[in-house]
């Protein structure tokens, strides 16, 4: 596989009618057709998507704190590229308490731990006494973190942080990520983050997307948690084809 990095200008669907439909990727240096594509759903790419797609995700943006651990490989006696735990989500989601999640680190060494904060509003971001709070707060996100994922998986005991920070991410109202196609366009999928999760969900869930994307039936997840499609049932509505989410 080659990996590139551009700056994604617009993406539109070709052929849409057809068997054959593909997407024209268009950067600022190239531009290329794709059989599939996946939208990795930011508080900014929101507005992007909207205007090629023609469908509104509804996004709050938020500050994510997250750390990234050198540790020994989890042991797993079934598999030692896996770990299975619980994700304890908000208690007031509507998710089981109970949910059980592989875990698939694909880097042996590598250990992401993430939360996320309030909301946010961007603009107030600009202000450098705003950052420095932010920035205090990371630090004791990172030893919270680490402690929960201690609870969790014993061998992180000895695991140490060798960065710790923050990022901007983009949530749904249910806090829960949206994993799976785009509703209406063959061959587009779409993931956001989510909050209040313990440990390395996002790997996690991208492991499913690609299982979704091969035809696949997730192995260790149930995808139909994570729809889109559940955005607008949220508002007594199921969401037809066409339609706008909100």
């Amino acid at each position: 596989a080659e990996v590139r990095t551009e700056n994604v200008t617009r993406v539109e669907v070709v052929d849409a009618n057809t068997t054959q439909q593909k997407f024209r990727v268009v950067t600022d240096r190239s531009e290329l057709l794709a059989d599939k594509i996946v939208l990795a759903m930011g508080p900014w790419a929101k507005e992007a998507c909207s205007q090629w797609f023609d469908i509104d995700i509804p996004l709050q943006t938020c500050i994510a704190y997250a750390s990234v651990l050198r540790a020994t490989p989890f042991d797993d006696p079934e598999d030692p590229c896996c770990v299975k735990t619980l994700v304890p989500w908000q208690k007031d989601a509507d998710f089981p308490d109970d949910y059980e999640l592989i875990v698939v680190p694909r880097n042996g060494s590598m250990t992401w731990l993430g939360d996320v904060a309030d909301d946010v509003d961007p603009s107030t971001l600009t202000d450098p006494r705003k950052w420095a709070e932010h920035f205090e707060l990371s630090a004791k996100h990172a030893r919270a973190l680490l402690s929960g994922a201690v609870d969790l998986i014993p061998s992180l005991r000895d695991a140490e942080i060798i960065h710790a920070g923050l990022k901007f991410s983009g949530l749904v109202k249910d806090r829960r990520p949206i994993m799976g196609d785009l509703p209406g366009l063959r061959g587009a999928y779409i993931i956001t983050a989510c909050a209040q999760v313990s440990i390395f969900v996002g790997p996690a869930l991208c492991e499913a997307l690609i299982q979704l994307m091969e035809g696949d039936v997730p192995s260790f997840i149930n995808a139909s948690h994570f729809d889109i499609r559940r955005l607008a049932e949220q508002e007594g509505r199921p969401l037809q084809e066409g339609m706008p989410l909100y």
